[in-house]
């Protein structure tokens, strides 16, 4: 049977590839009528040589060999349209034979019925109704002049009426078959097309609002910085990373609606610092039993073998637990209720301590406890899933979980338990100078830990048309670049461009009078003809599918989308003003 097997994989088997959904159903459905079609050829002949029917077996013969070749023909050139007229060309032929000659059994007509269907099917509404009339024509013929090819064939004249009577009804039967597939197919193809212009629509406006939420987001994390590297004391530190770590969770929300499987995260500076594990989690918590007042209490719990001062990311300790804590607090809402957080010793090691953290609270169901993906956008957006509220805690395991920890839960009737691991390194008792120095290189970006002096002596463009994001990269850029030119739009960029010799052009993209993308083309042809090249950086608030590709397309040489880290920033300022010298 497995030659049977191959028959059947060779004709049903097509090369697809750069065809479109159409165009490869066409393609199969001619190739299992091939198939269906070549089978009964094949059993008529073999029945036709063993009832001495030669000259019918000849005609079935070629007609099998016409068939092979029609699909080889087919699947050489995918040319769907005139492998369909061949084959009811080769059918016609056949069929004819066998109302001449009465068939195998003297009643072969009666397959012609079958022909409307197999010229619709293969040929069209329009074509097929020809070769369909044409055929009808031809059996009227054969019923006013009755000659047949073989002398034992004959027509029985009970089978007349009822046979036209089928081949007409098979007619209508399809063709009112072909016309309600049309009518579904444009109503499908309508549907199609409204829903992509809902969804172009429902994209500009995320894209919209993503732009304008981004702008002044990356205003905050500049911002943030600077007060960072500003002379603050320990408190005001605290306070400055928790505002640190607040706009992160805002850069990931706001990254969340926009719902882009490819949307371009904002990169969190890392800090591996010295910091006391308590003070920090003591100073998150005490923005919220400020706020949350006595109906919902906070308490903690430290191990007493464990030592507070560690290394580590103080600012993602303080994330974590300012959008856990803040998600509880608005599950719970105005009932009575509690948080209570323990902290206790995992693992250790000589270099390295793993902490167990656990966050005890009011009994939660677990169809309540949203750990994963996002889900529909208007549910989410009042916090409900089906009706029942729920406890959104997606952004604290990505958290969690990017660092290569687990997030657990456990739950019964009296309350519900989250349970999750951090890695800390343990304060070394080395010279103080020592540790400072360590301490400031982890601020420090590694790009400039070599040369700094190339990027102090850059000479920069800044293309920008808001007034406080200008100031704010000045800010942010001046200790570490000897100048800094600003236009504010693209127009005036190419007029400085013309006159002065830049390093590096940090682009904005939407501006008005002449916006990045066209800037940075027209900068382009400009070098065309004089052989220079400056780097440009494409900054955008934009961050949805495509627009870096349409940045690098233009000319860019890199892309980042607000928000971004300056650090980010300034070592992409560094790689590209490499490559330049």
């Amino acid at each position: 049977m497995g030659w049977i097997a191959n028959i059947y994989k060779s004709f049903i088997y097509t090369p697809l590839e750069g065809c479109d959904d159409e165009v490869a159903d066409r393609l199969l459905f001619i190739n299992l009528f091939s198939l269906v079609l070549f089978a009964g050829l094949l059993i008529y002949l073999v029945f036709s040589l063993i009832t001495v029917q030669y000259v019918l077996a000849s005609v079935l013969l070629l007609s099998t060999v016409l068939v092979v070749l029609n699909f080889f023909y087919l699947r050489k050139y995918r040319r769907c349209k005139p492998t369909g007229h061949t084959l009811v060309f080769i059918i016609s032929i056949v069929f004819m034979f066998l109302i001449l000659s009465g068939g195998l059994n003297s009643s072969g007509h009666l397959l012609a019925i079958t022909y409307p269907a197999i010229a619709l099917l293969l040929m069209g509404p329009v074509a097929g109704t020809l070769m369909s009339a044409g055929m009808l024509v031809f059996c009227g013929l054969y019923i006013v002049i009755p000659l047949t090819y073989s002398s034992g064939a004959h027509l029985d004249t009970s089978y007349i009426v009822p046979s036209i009577v089928s081949y007409v009804l098979i007619y209508f039967i399809v063709i009112f078959y072909q016309r309600i597939q049309e009518r579904n197919s444009r109503k499908i193809e309508k549907a199609m097309l409204e829903a992509k212009s809902d969804s172009k629509r429902k994209d500009d406006f995320i894209s919209k609002l993503s732009h304008q939420i981004r702008t002044p987001l990356n205003n905050l994390m500049m911002v943030n910085e600077l007060l960072e590297e500003s002379d603050i004391d320990n408190n005001q530190k605290e306070l400055v990373n928790t505002l640190v770590a607040s706009t992160n969770n805002l850069v990931n929300i706001v990254n969340n609606i926009a719902k882009v499987s490819n949307l371009e995260m904002t990169e969190q500076k890392e800090y591996k610092l010295s910091f006391n594990l308590y003070s920090t989690i003591h100073s998150t918590l005490k923005l919220f039993r400020d706020r949350l007042g006595e109906h919902i209490n906070i308490e903690t719990n430290f191990d007493n073998t464990i030592k507070t001062n560690l290394i580590g990311d103080p600012v993602r300790v303080k994330q974590i637990f300012i959008n856990l804590v803040e998600s509880l607090a608005r599950y719970i809402g105005k009932q009575k209720g509690f948080i209570r957080i323990r902290i206790s010793l995992d693992k250790e090691t000589e270099d390295q301590m793993n902490l167990l953290f656990e966050v005890e609270t009011v009994s939660i169901s677990s169809d309540q406890i949203k750990l994963g993906h996002l889900v529909d956008m208007e549910n989410e957006a009042n916090g409900e899933l089906n009706g029942i509220e729920q406890l959104d805690l997606v952004l604290p395991v990505s958290l969690i979980e990017s660092k290569g920890g687990r997030f657990m839960v456990e739950s019964d009737s009296q309350k519900t338990i989250f349970r999750f691991v951090l890695e800390f390194a343990k304060v070394q008792f080395v010279k103080q100078d020592f540790l400072k120095e360590k301490v400031q290189q982890a601020f420090v970006p590694q790009a400039f830990k070599k040369g700094p002096k190339e990027l102090r002596e850059a000479n920069l463009l800044l293309v920008e048309d808001n007034l406080i994001n200008q100031k704010i990269v000045l800010l942010s850029l001046k200790k570490m670049v000897k100048n800094i030119d600003v236009a504010n739009n693209g127009k005036e960029a190419l007029d400085k461009f013309g006159t002065s010799k830049y390093d590096l052009i940090l682009m904005d993209i939407q501006m008005p009078v002449m916006d990045g993308l066209i800037a940075t083309k027209k900068i382009r042809e400009i070098e065309n003809s004089t052989h220079a090249f400056t780097p440009v950086i494409a900054i955008t608030a934009n961050a949805l599918t495509g627009d870096r590709e349409l940045c690098l397309a233009a000319g860019a040489n890199d892309y980042i989308s607000k928000p971004f880290q300056i650090d980010i920033l300034i070592q992409k300022i560094r790689q590209l003003i490499g490559e330049n010298n």
